[in-house]
């Protein structure tokens, strides 16, 4: 037998078929083919596992729901690039060709969570300490941050507006430090 070749038999009691090894189908039904292979995402929300989109590769009959690289984005209508990976049975999206769709402006669909009263996102470090916890308070959300010690950032300007602003410090001192002028304003500004 040919090395190119290879015999599959179907029923025991057919003769024995041969096909060659680049027509060779997959358990998941995926054509294997080498390099680069383009395609349409014709669903971007599969019912249960994040990562994955339908696509309708050129050249399969049917679209499959293929893994994607952590960080891409597709949307319905986008075109894509797939390749088989060594040590995967279905391809994997590894990137979105721009330029064929106009993106029609909307809200930034990168996330998005609904809580219920009695629920609470919490973010923790990789060693399980919080970081953030935020919750549906009576009179508007709550933001818990975890740690010992909290720090704040910014390059520029920050601010906070508010009808009414109250903050009380629990044991231990306030400590203000400014490379420059503090102004303090207010109506009536009262020191102990």
């Amino acid at each position: 037998m040919d090395a190119d070749v290879c015999s599959l038999n179907l029923i025991p009691a057919v003769k024995p078929i041969e096909i060659p090894e680049t027509a060779l189908t997959l358990d998941a039904g995926f054509p294997k083919t080498d390099g680069l292979t383009t395609g349409e995402v014709v669903d971007d929300r599969h019912p249960a596992l994040v990562g994955r989109i339908r696509v309708h590769r050129v050249g399969d009959a049917a679209p499959h729901w293929l893994s994607t690289l952590r960080g891409i984005s597709a949307r319905i209508g986008d075109r894509l690039v797939t390749e088989f990976v060594e040590g995967h049975d279905d391809p994997i999206v590894i990137g979105v060709v721009d330029g064929y769709q106009e993106r029609a402006p909307g809200p930034d669909r990168t996330a998005s969570l609904e809580l219920q009263r009695d629920e609470t996102i919490t973010i923790y470090t990789r060693d399980g300490t919080l970081l953030l916890a935020i919750r549906s308070g009576e009179h508007g959300p709550i933001l818990r941050l975890g740690g010992r010690d909290v720090c704040c950032r910014r390059r520029a300007t920050s601010g906070s507006k508010a009808r009414a602003s109250r903050s009380r410090q629990i044991g231990n001192n306030v400590s203000i430090r400014s490379a420059a002028d503090v102004d303090i304003q207010g109506e009536t500004i009262q020191l102990n």
